[in-house]
């Protein structure tokens, strides 16, 4: 008893563990930090694609998502040699994201152009910066042309086709190509395959719009954040103010973390309004974007409301990123309480259980002895008393009459003697029991129903009459002289 009961215990202390509250570690995509390294095309043709130097609102953009996490930015700059570079770092403020930008705008787009020299140096830079593979891209931005210009003194079409070969089989992370023309769209061979060689993807852009929208594309695709696809249109309320409602949607078993809603043409827009009552909204404006971020949304949806110069409303984009959902400390404590209370009540259960036993092992035993007198018999033969002692009883669950008649010239004729049990019982009684419909069982000169448990102690006796054989004999128990097999103590 005192060892089912330390097992026990240790099994609660075992389960109490299990079901105690541990804070779970969420390490998604978003969480670990994205290395993006931008190729970007500085040669003279982009000039006449890119006159105003929209793809660097693209970089912008993506650094101003970036501003504050864990992702990294890089880039070069290539005309027929490298022009600028950056290795991958962090853009902790938004002013470090502005002198980024102040640097990349000032470049003189110049020469001619060496894609593959700006692949090739943008693989270093990643290798320099310890990248994982699995959180990061190549984002190549270009008119699409790869030709090498034949003045050009240090490199070939050969050297850069064999650096592009090298890259695109080699590269374990995607590669997206974004090729750029406001005069009409570029969708230019080998570049436009880069994409699906690496598990990226390529993009066709004429505009400054297109260009947010392939970069909220691949940012979703990085992040693993779902990009909302089927925008809900702003609807127009009065005074020229449009508002939009941001719904909190996730799947089953997951909640929503954060939703990224970016409205476009920023320059267009007067006035923004965010819900003054919450705290968890913050929003970063450039020349292009306004960037409004919902951190650990609470609410079931969020109203934006803006306005803008010609009442026209504007393109938007939202993203927005799940995780499990983490059940609340109050509900796994319940669980743990509920648990516990569980198993100390399975504990007193078995308990109780294991002590009625106890009990009645404790109170269990004969130390008596039981008589048999024949008295009658088929031809009325004279057959000797029978004296069985305890121990008959103590060496099995339950004894038949009929094993106890073996050795007398009577006991094949007893055959219902078979379904007659005998056994110990409490306070040094024996439990007998009549299972045949051809025994007739009297007590006291009153019959005992068939199967009912009739108890006997020193000086009680049973009447059985076999019917079949016409055999009568009378159980005594008689007072032993001394207690032997059995006794209580």
């Amino acid at each position: 008893m005192k060892k089912i009961l330390q097992i026990l215990f240790v099994c609660s202390i075992a389960s109490f563990l299990f079901f105690h509250p541990i804070k779970s570690v969420d390490a998604n995509a978003a969480d670990a930090g994205q290395d993006f390294i931008f190729v970007i095309d500085g040669s003279y043709s982009m000039d006449t694609n890119d006159p105003q130097k929209h793809i660097f609102e693209l970089i912008r953009y993506m650094a101003t998502l970036s501003t504050g996490t864990e992702n990294r930015i890089g880039y070069v700059v290539y005309n027929d040699s490298v022009i600028k570079e950056q290795g991958l770092k962090k853009i902790a403020t938004e002013k470090e994201n502005a002198q980024m930008m102040a640097g990349l705008t000032s470049l003189t787009r110049i020469k001619g152009t060496d894609v593959g020299l700006g692949m090739k140096t943008a693989k270093r830079i990643l290798q320099e910066g310890h990248y994982q593979a699995n959180h990061t891209a190549m984002i190549i931005l270009s008119d699409g042309d790869i030709d090498v210009d034949t003045a050009n003194p240090n490199r070939t079409q050969t050297d850069t086709n064999e650096d592009i070969n090298q890259i695109v089989t080699t590269a374990d992370y995607p590669i997206y190509t974004i090729q750029y023309s406001e005069e009409k769209v570029h969708n230019q061979a080998p570049m436009n395959t880069w994409g699906a060689k690496t598990d990226g993807k390529n993009y066709s852009a004429t505009s400054v719009q297109q260009l947010i929208q392939d970069a909220t594309d691949i940012y979703s695709r990085q992040t693993k954040m779902a990009l909302q696809k089927d925008s809900i249109a702003a609807e127009k309320k009065t005074n020229n103010t449009f508002e939009l409602t941001v719904p909190v949607k996730a799947p089953k078993n997951e909640v929503v973390t954060e939703i990224i809603l970016t409205l476009q043409d920023n320059a267009r827009i007067t006035n923004i309004v965010l819900p003054s009552d919450k705290e968890d909204i913050t929003m970063q404006k450039s020349n292009t974007t306004a960037i409004i971020t919902i951190n650990s949304p609470k609410a079931s949806r969020y109203k934006i409301a803006y306005q803008t110069k010609d009442n026209k409303p504007v393109q938007y984009q939202t993203i927005t990123q799940t995780g499990p959902q983490k059940e609340s400390s109050v509900s796994k404590w319940l669980i743990v309480i509920a648990g516990i209370l569980i198993l100390a009540f399975l504990i007193y259960t078995i308990w109780r259980f294991a002590r009625r036993i106890q009990t009645k092992k404790q109170t269990t035993y004969f130390h008596d002895s039981l008589e048999g007198y024949f008295m009658k018999t088929p031809e009325n033969e004279e057959i000797p008393i029978q004296n069985w002692n305890a121990s008959l009883f103590y060496n099995q669950a339950k004894v038949a009459l009929f094993d106890l008649l073996q050795g007398t010239p009577v006991q094949m004729q007893m055959q219902a003697s078979k379904q007659i049990w005998i056994r110990v019982g409490t306070h040094n009684h024996l439990q007998i029991t009549n299972k045949s419909a051809n025994v007739k069982m009297i007590r006291n000169g009153q019959p005992v129903p068939n199967r009912k448990v009739c108890l006997l102690k020193a000086s009680e006796s049973l009447y059985l009459i076999f019917q079949e054989s016409g055999i009568e004999i009378e159980l005594r128990v008689r007072k032993a002289s001394h207690r032997g097999i059995g006794d209580q103590k």
